[in-house]
C-alpha cells in the first residue's frame, strides 16, 4: 500500500504544478461557491461553532476566497498549528488570514499566541489532500496529523476540497484514515454514500 500510495501522491503532486495560476484561482473560487451554497455546510453551520480551514500551499485548493464569504456572515474561523513531535493539529482562531505566516514545514499558519479552539468547537473541517475517491477517502501527505486531528471530533462535518482532476477511482486506505463526508470540486459537490 505505501508504494501506491506514494505513486499516486507523485502524479497528484504533477498535476497540481502543471495547473496554470489562473486556473487555478478560477477554481478554487468556483470551489469556495459549490461549498458556501452547499446545504449540508449550510445546515452544519447554523448548528453553530467555528469552520477549520487551512492556508493553501503546493497547489493545494485555494481558501482566501471562502475565508472571505465566511468572515462577511460572521462564522468564526480557525487555522492549524503543526507541531513537532505531535500526530494532531491545534486550531487557532484569527479574524484575517493576513494573521497566517510561514512555520512548521513552511506552512502558513497562526502566530502560538491566537487563542485555540477545541477540536469540539468545530463544526465543519475544511481539508486538503492529494486525491479524493467518491467513497469519500483522501490521500494527504502521509503524515497523519488530520487523521488524528479529526478523530477528536468524529461529529463535525468533514470536506475534503479538491480540483476535479484530484477525483480519482480508487484512494488506498489504511485502519487510521476517515473518510470525508463531502468532497467540493470546480465542478460540484460529491455526497459520499
Amino acid at each position: 500500500m505505501a508504494a501506491a500510495k506514494g505513486e499516486l501522491r507523485r502524479s497528484m503532486r504533477r498535476m497540481r504544478e502543471s495547473m496554470a495560476p489562473k486556473e487555478a484561482a478560477g477554481a478554487s473560487a468556483a470551489i469556495a461557491r459549490e461549498l458556501v451554497g452547499e446545504p449540508t455546510v449550510r445546515a452544519a453551520l447554523a448548528r453553530g461553532g467555528f469552520v477549520a480551514l487551512y492556508a493553501a500551499m503546493r497547489g493545494e485548493v485555494d481558501t482566501a476566497p471562502i475565508a472571505a464569504a465566511l468572515a462577511t456572515e460572521g462564522v468564526p474561523l480557525a487555522y492549524p498549528r503543526v507541531t513537532l513531535g505531535q500526530r494532531w493539529l491545534t486550531f487557532h482562531r484569527i479574524t484575517s488570514p493576513a494573521e497566517l505566516a510561514p512555520a512548521t514545514f513552511d506552512i502558513p499558519e497562526p502566530p502560538a499566541t491566537a487563542p485555540v479552539v477545541p477540536a469540539r468547537r468545530i463544526a465543519v473541517f475544511l481539508v486538503p489532500g492529494l486525491a479524493f475517491d467518491r467513497q469519500g477517502n483522501r490521500l494527504g501527505w502521509g503524515m497523519g496529523h488530520y487523521d488524528t486531528t479529526l478523530s477528536n471530533n468524529l461529529e463535525a462535518l468533514r470536506v475534503g476540497l479538491a480540483y476535479e482532476a484530484q477525483l480519482v477511482d480508487q484512494v488506498p486506505v489504511g485502519d487510521h484514515d476517515l473518510p470525508m463526508h463531502l468532497i467540493v470540486t470546480e465542478r460540484g459537490v460529491v455526497r459520499v454514500p
